[in-house]
């Protein structure tokens, strides 16, 4: 009986299993950056490296390059809700996306917010989800960047939430270097 619920459960929340190939989400392998102070797990298929250009730290991609995850840290410049609204405005004119989905809550003792977009950029546009950790103390927002092909959104929207839900800070700190 467990098994039969767990495929209605599966079907309610992702379509019937032949319609979508819903693997669940193992992020068996921990990538950490120790200048700043932070970690964060993907799947072994997937590859992980320190990137550093302007405020990008590190990234991590899919094996065949359909969607990837970036991991930003940047100057706190104001309020969360200050530093969000003039985020959300950039997106929009920048990427030409129009804003989906808008979260915010608690993740690890920190004020988060979470945002999906739709960018028209790309043949099919572009599927975007931002997940923004604020560090007041340190004055220090790290932003995770994640994105895929629109049509593809089904098969990594998933993924990308856990990837950015995994990061865990270690040290506040270092986030300022």
């Amino acid at each position: 009986m467990l098994c039969e619920c767990t495929i209605i459960l599966v079907s309610l929340l992702f379509g019937s299993p032949a319609k979508h190939q819903y693997q669940p989400v193992l992020l068996n392998v921990k990538f950490t950056d120790s200048k700043y102070g932070y970690h964060f797990r993907h799947p072994d298929s997937w590859k992980a490296k320190l990137y550093r250009s302007g405020i990008v730290v590190s990234e991590v991609n899919a094996p065949n390059g359909e969607a990837g995850v970036q991991f930003r840290v940047a100057r706190l410049g104001g309020s969360p809700k200050t530093y969000s609204e003039n985020y959300v405005s950039q997106v929009e004119k920048d990427l030409q996306a129009t804003l989906q989905t808008s979260q915010r809550g608690m993740m690890q003792g920190t004020e988060y917010r979470e945002y999906t977009f739709h960018s028209k950029r790309g043949p099919n546009g572009t599927f975007l989800y931002q997940l923004l950790l604020f560090f007041p103390d340190v004055k220090r927002v790290i932003i995770v960047q994640a994105g895929c092909d629109w049509n593809q959104r089904e098969s990594f929207q998933e993924i990308l939430n856990e990837i950015a839900k995994s990061l865990e800070v270690f040290d506040q700190p270092a986030l300022t270097n």
